[in-house]
């Protein structure tokens, strides 16, 4: 799941950093659809779009390679 997604966003970080650098982008396919600064509106506007499982959010940093995988959980 989502291996077409890092797969493109590994083959284009160099690109992807020096263009987005600290943003993050949705990723679909590949394809951006979406670049944003803020994390929570990257998020909540992929999901409006898309369901969970197909899209990736990435942080445009260095060294991808190196994946952390965080859940999206709220406690009432």
């Amino acid at each position: 799941m989502l291996e077409k997604e890092f797969q493109y966003y590994i083959e284009h970080e160099n690109e992807l950093i020096s263009k987005y650098s600290g943003d993050y982008v949705v990723i679909v396919g590949n394809e951006i659809t979406g670049v944003y600064q803020d994390k929570k509106k990257a998020y909540f506007d992929a999901l409006k779009k898309y369901s969970l499982g197909n899209f990736l959010l990435k942080q445009c940093v260095p060294n991808a390679s190196v994946q952390v995988f965080q859940s999206q959980i709220s406690f009432k």
